[in-house]
């Protein structure tokens, strides 16, 4: 079976910090952040299975699949932080006993991306769209994409150059088939997760709405929550200092996550 593309870089102490990328990105879309993060541990990436320098590996059929794969590139007692889709994949791991995470970090995800008839999300005739799209036209249907994930951002323009070069290195097929795992429920795997658990939202992501806060405080009540003004989709590349901030709170001592 052929290996999953990952990067470790070596960190102060001996804590694990995880990240996970979203939909049609790949592990790339996070070196800007990790330099910093480097002085609270070592910092593992990995390219989910088919995407990225893993494209050559079969889309598994589930989040839990996809999980399955990536669980053994991640330390006993990491932090596992996942965006968007990679949030997904994230939640997957943090319940299972055998991870043994230390918390989880949520940046931009939801877990009904697609909406259901109590839960919020993209319109199911929306999401539809866009599925066909990306199919018949992946080149303009990937520009939009990337112009959705930065409303609102001030920095728009370089982001978006930042974003155009990541999802570039996707093929159409492997665009259409990892969108599929967005159309599950992962609200009953994040019922099971028991350790702490931080949701980090753009303020003005038009993909994940920060409206979603009150559902998370409804149903999930032990979460914390945290709402980033001015930021899209991507608040780890936009505001890069709230996304530090938030994951040394989960990495303190005390577990000291209080947000707002």
């Amino acid at each position: 079976m052929s290996e999953l593309y990952q990067e470790f870089h070596v960190g102060q102490g001996t804590q694990h910090i995880v990240l996970l990328h979203g939909w049609g990105m790949n592990a790339s879309v996070w070196h800007p952040v990790v330099d910093a993060l480097l002085p609270l541990g070592s910092v593992t990436l990995v390219d989910l299975p088919g995407l990225g320098r893993s494209a050559d590996l079969a889309v598994p059929e589930s989040i839990a699949a996809m999980a399955n794969r990536v669980e053994p590139l991640v330390p006993k007692g990491a932090l596992i932080v996942g965006w968007s889709l990679g949030g997904l994949v994230a939640t997957e791991l943090a319940r299972r006993a055998t991870v043994q995470a230390q918390a989880l970090m949520l940046v931009a995800s939801n877990p009904c991306f697609v909406e259901r008839a109590d839960w919020p999300g993209m319109r199911a005739v929306i999401y539809q769209q866009f599925k066909t799209a990306i199919s018949a036209y992946p080149d303009k249907t990937l520009k939009r994409f990337c112009l959705l994930q930065l409303q609102g951002e001030a920095q728009s323009k370089s982001l978006l150059r930042t974003l155009q070069q990541v999802i570039e290195q996707n093929t159409a097929p492997q665009l259409a088939a990892t969108l599929q795992l967005l159309e599950e429920d992962g609200r009953q795997a994040l019922d099971d997760v028991q350790v702490p658990v931080l949701h980090l939202l753009g303020g003005e992501d038009q993909l994940v709405p920060a409206a979603l806060a009150e559902h998370y405080a409804e149903r999930w009540p032990e979460h914390q929550a945290q709402r980033v003004e001015g930021a899209g989709h991507v608040p780890f590349l936009s505001q890069p200092e709230a996304f530090y901030n938030a994951v040394r709170a989960l990495m303190s001592p005390q577990g000291d996550t209080s947000c707002s």
